[in-house]
Order: structure tokens, then sequence, then C-alpha cells
């Protein structure tokens, strides 16, 4: 088309040029004239390439989904190879019907009209869509530039965007295969769509319900966060029917955040972060052999998370996929996960806050947390987990290796469980923030510990069994260390606790003995500074604190007063740490 205007207009030219000028400065224009029609023979071939480029590196993502898909997927299978067909077509199209190419944007009426009067397959600039000018495009199958739609549209031929495809209005694109980059902000569904060579990205639109890819197989990075709305129930998710393709696999980041998926969600390799947030899913399974960082948290109607395969990731996070008191039935909470061959993390592993598992039996191929890179306020290792519904936790029994800071790191494992038969290998920590077992069966955890850093604070008052822990400690590695040694909260339930618990306090003999308790003013701890503890071995622990506290956030018994005031009842105070003395004095006998 722009071929043929430069060509009426050479021929205006020199027409008019004829009988006013001299014949050199004819020769001159007709050169100068043949100049531009060469710039744009130019211009037209690099648009040309760039469109073949595009197209065979398209071929090469189907290439790859098709080695990929199980094969025994016959209808991907066939799908595919109907979609490699199709792109060959295309590819000669360019190739050799220049006549079907349109070369620049669309974004006038005149320049729809002809693009429709043309009869165009291909328009090789942008296009602003709106539904008053839908049927100009009836025969357009591919878009080399950018595409930004306006209205509710349904896009029958529609093949390829090399660009990018911006929707203000519900899509239907029955026949699209492949966009450069997708940002959508109302309904999209593209049963056909394979690969997004760029990103897709949506955040907070309450227009957007629905994102329907089920073939969509691969994409350089997804980035969508859907809106909520506050109920009496709790949160209900706009964006209700999510599907993309199972085993899915994205280069950088995959991270969908207030989205329900209506069905299982099945990921494939992720490079960098894989984040699920607040949404609503009932089984999640990652595929991959690695991943970058693997989220989980918020998703209240999950019965498992897996990932078979895994082995190395940079951080672990699955958190708060709790039960919903308003929908137990339905929102019940996270029952399993499975991590079965995860052997190194280079960050962090958290594991807290699923308060309904029924049973942990994992992460025992776990030997190395390195701690690299740790995000603000976050430790190397964070167990606080189970329920009175966990029947077992076997976990983290090859885990030899937290490279924490010895002087800024801390871990924290808080366990409610039967059946605690955990972190059996390793040998040293740099500091316990907590160490908090609850129990109804017998427990046995660090039984091999052997040095901590500075400070550790242990709680075995609420297992009813017998507990094997920390009987080969041996002595703290750094300056002005701390331990702590949590009391039951009851009197009455003194004796019991120190005639299950004599062997863990063993070990600690050389601080308690013969120290002189200092009440704290609030009673609710008793205080003794140490020069050393040696157990045994030859090295001696430089000058530290040792603490007996109150299990409960009770700080002290109390009794009520007829002034309605609450008064400490000393006496009964005296009592308790007397016995909590005598009683893990007891130990070392």
């Amino acid at each position: 088309m722009v071929k043929k205007i430069i060509s009426y207009l050479m021929s205006a030219v020199l027409l008019f040029s004829i009988g006013c000028a001299k014949n050199s400065d004819i020769d001159d224009l007709q050169d100068q004239l043949q100049n531009l029609e060469n710039r744009l023979s130019q211009s037209e071939a690099a648009l040309q390439a760039n469109l073949l480029s595009q197209i065979g590196d398209l071929q090469a993502v189907i290439a790859t989904l098709q080695n990929a898909i199980d094969a025994n997927d016959a209808a991907q299978a066939a799908a595919l190879a109907a979609q490699m067909a199709e792109l060959e077509a295309l590819q000669q199209l360019v190739e050799n019907s220049a006549n079907d190419i349109y070369y620049g944007n669309v974004i006038s009426p005149e320049q729809f009209d002809a693009v429709l009067a043309q009869g165009a397959t291909v328009i090789t600039g942008d296009v602003v869509l709106t539904a008053a000018m839908l049927d100009k495009l009836v025969n357009v199958k591919l878009i080399g530039g950018d595409i930004e739609i306006n209205d509710d549209v349904t896009l029958d031929a529609l093949e390829v965007v090399v660009g990018t495809m911006t929707t203000n209005g519900v899509v239907m694109a029955n026949k699209l295969m492949s966009i450069g980059d997708l940002e959508f902000n109302a309904n999209f569904e593209a049963p056909e769509l394979t690969a997004v060579t760029g990103d897709i990205y949506s955040f907070r639109q309450m227009e957007v319900e629905k994102f329907m890819a089920p073939k969509l197989g691969f994409a350089n990075s997804i980035f969508i966060q859907g809106e909520s709305v506050y109920g009496l129930n709790g949160n209900t998710l706009v964006i209700s029917d999510f599907k993309v393709a199972d085993g899915i696999s994205v280069v950088e980041n995959l991270e969908l955040v207030n989205v329900k998926s209506g069905s299982d969600l099945v990921i494939g390799e992720v490079s960098g972060m894989f984040r699920f947030e607040n949404g609503r899913a009932a089984k999640i399974t990652y595929t991959a052999e690695t991943v970058g960082d693997f989220k989980v948290s918020g998703v209240t109607n999950i019965v498992s998370i897996e990932a078979p395969e895994l082995t190395t990731a940079n951080s672990i996070n699955v958190s708060s996929n709790f039960e919903n008191f308003r929908d137990p039935v339905n929102e019940h909470g996270l029952y399993t996960m499975s991590f079965d061959k995860v052997e190194t993390v280079n960050s962090y592993v958290k594991i807290a806050g699923n308060n309904n598992l029924q049973e942990f039996d994992t992460f025992n191929a776990l030997t190395t947390i390195k701690a690299e890179n740790l995000p603000s306020n976050t430790w190397a290792l964070e167990i606080n987990d189970g329920g009175p519904n966990s029947a077992k936790f076997n976990g983290f029994n090859e885990l030899t290796d937290i490279e924490d800071s010895a002087y800024s790191g801390k871990i924290e494992v808080r366990i409610k469980s039967g059946n605690i038969t955990a972190f059996s290998k390793i040998t040293h920590v740099n500091n316990f923030d907590q160490l908090h077992i609850t129990s109804a069966d017998n427990v046995s955890i660090f039984e091999n510990l052997e040095t901590v850093s500075y400070e550790l604070k242990m709680d075995f008052t609420g297992v009813a069994g017998t507990v094997n822990s920390l009987t080969k400690f041996k002595h703290f590695t750094g300056w002005r260390s701390t331990l702590i040694i949590c009391m039951p909260y009851s009197q009455d339930d003194m004796a019991a606790h120190f005639a299950t618990n004599a062997d863990v306090y063993t070990p600690f003999c050389d601080m308690i003995n013969s120290l002189d308790h200092t009440l704290a003013s609030d009673m609710s701890s008793v205080t003794s500074k140490y020069t050393y503890l040696q157990n045994g071995t030859t090295q001696k622990t430089n000058g530290g604190t040792f603490q007996l506290l109150k299990r409960t956030s009770n700080v002290a018994p109390y009794v009520r007063h007829y002034d309605g005031g609450w008064k400490y009842d000393e006496t009964q105070s005296d009592e308790f740490w007397t016995e909590a003395i005598t009683g893990i004095s007891s130990a070392c006998q």
C-alpha cells in the first residue's frame, strides 16, 4: 500500500516538474524518490525479518513444550502439532505474500478500512482496537507491534501478537497462540494460548474475575494479584476462575495473590520465585528439581503441598495455611506436605502457622541450610507448627549444618504433635529463640546436639511422655551465653515434670548446682550467674546467665482481693520457686 502511494507521488511530481525544471533537477528528484523507495523497501525487509524471527522463537517454544509433555497426552500433542503447522503457514505467508502484509500502525478508521480493503492478514505496527472497528480485522492473524483493546471483544482470527496486548475490556481470543507481553484489566480467555514470551501482569482490578488459558505452558514471568472483598465470613476473592496448563514453566517469577484456582495447581520449573499467597487451591504440586523461592501462604482450603522431585531451593516458606474458624469444613487448613528429596536450601526454611496439620513426615533428606541473604527479621530455620490433630512429626533428621551468623542468627522450633522425632543428627546451633515442644507421646529431638553459641531456651513442660533431648550437650561456645529453662505453670505439676525430664537437665549441672538464685521482682523467674559450664569436657564456657522461667504468659500466681485489684501471692511464689530450684537441682544428684 505504501509503495503504491510512493509510485503515485513520483508520477505526480514528474508531471509537474517537466515544464519548470532543468533536466539535471529532474534527475536529482528522481534519484531522491528512488532512494526513498529503496529505504522503504529496506524498512519493510527489516520488519519482515523481525516477524520471521519472532515466529521462529515461538516455534522453538512450541518444540520445547512438545518435548516436555506426557507421551500419553494425545490431545495436548495434537494441539501443539496443529499450532506448529499454523506457525509454518504464517512463516510462509510472511516470506512469500507481500500483499498480505500491512506496513504501519492501525489506529484511525481510515487505517482499519485500508487493512480490510487490502485483505491483510499481517499488521506490522501497533493496533488500538474498539468494538466498532472489530470487523475490520476479520482476516488479521498476526500483529507485529502492540495491541490495546478498549472494549469487550471476541477475536476469532488473531493468532500471534509479537508485542504487548493490553486489555481494558473482556477479551475472548479463540485462536490466539502467542503474545509478547500481556496486561489484562478485565476477564481474559484464550483457549489456545500456549506461550507468553514476555510477562503477564494484572494488579488489583475489580473487573478481573477470570483468567482462563488452559494450554498456557510457558511465560517469562507472571504476576497476578486479584482483589478481595471483606464480608462477615471473611474475604471473598474476586478472581474465582483461574487456569493454566499443568506443568507450566516460568523463566523468572510466578506470583499469584488473591487468586482462586478452579482446579489443582501443577507447576513445572520456576527459576525465580513461586508464590501462591492468600488464594484458594485444594492441592499444589511442584514437579521440577529446582526453584528459586517457594512460598505458599494463607491458603485456607488446601489439603496438600507436594514437591516430589525438588532437591534445591533458595528458600521454602509454608506458612499460615490455617483453619478458618468461620468455615472449618471448606477452609480446614493444610493437612500434609511433601519435600522428601530436598537436600539444600540456600537461605531459610519457614514452616509455621499451619495449625491443622494431620501429619508431618518430610524434609528428611535436607542436610544444609546456608542462611545466605536472609531477609530482615527472618531466621535461618523457623518451625512453629503442628496442632491438636497432628499425629506425627518426623522431620529434618539428616540436617547437619545451619550456617547462620553466630552473633545474630536464631532458630525457632515449636512443635505440637504426637510422636515427635526430629533433628536427630545436628550437633551445633548458634541460637535458640525457642525450643518449645508439646506432645502427649514420647519425644526424641536434638538428641545429638553438643554445642550452642549463645542462647538456649527450652520448654518441655507440655510433654506427657519421655523426652530424649540434649543429653549429649557439652557447652556453650560464645561469650555471655544464656540458658533458660521453662517451668510448669502449676506447682502441682512440678514433681512429675522433673521425674520425666531429669535426663534433659543433667548436662547443665555445672551451672545449676551451688548457685545463688535471685527472684525477679515480678516473681516470673529466678536468675543465676554462672562462671562456666564444662560438662565433663576440657572446654569451659565463659560467664553467662541461667534462668528458670514460668511457662505461661501469666507471669506469676495471682489471688483476687476484695478491692477488685490484683496482687501477687508472694507466699505461693516463694514456695513455687523453692520447689522449682530443688527439683532441677535433684537432676544433678
